[in-house]
């Protein structure tokens, strides 16, 4: 036996003896495994979002305080934005030919 795997088992025996000697030791577990299966099933669910969408999420203020309202640049009109100029383009420009 190595020194690590000693150290391992005596924390992990002081763990259970922590968790398993009060008489809510098995509300405690039952909590614990609760919480790894919640997390379990939202990791697994296709219904959760990975990363949230938080586009759309209402903004907390204190009272008496005016919500603060985004800028929305595509909101500008005219084709052009505060941020992009009116004739730029996603749109892959045209294959040039080189003369040799």
């Amino acid at each position: 036996m190595t020194g690590r795997g000693i150290f391992s088992g005596l924390l992990a025996l002081t763990f259970l003896q922590v968790v398993l000697s009060s008489t809510r030791s098995a509300e405690r577990a039952g909590g614990v495994l609760k919480a790894v299966g919640t997390g379990v099933y939202r990791f697994m669910s296709p219904t959760v979002a990975a990363i949230p969408d938080l586009r759309e999420r209402r903004k907390v203020v204190a009272p008496g305080e005016p919500p603060l309202v985004p800028y929305d640049p595509s909101s500008a009109g005219g084709g052009a934005t505060a941020t992009m100029p009116a004739d730029w383009t996603t749109r892959p420009a045209a294959p040039r030919s080189v003369a040799t």
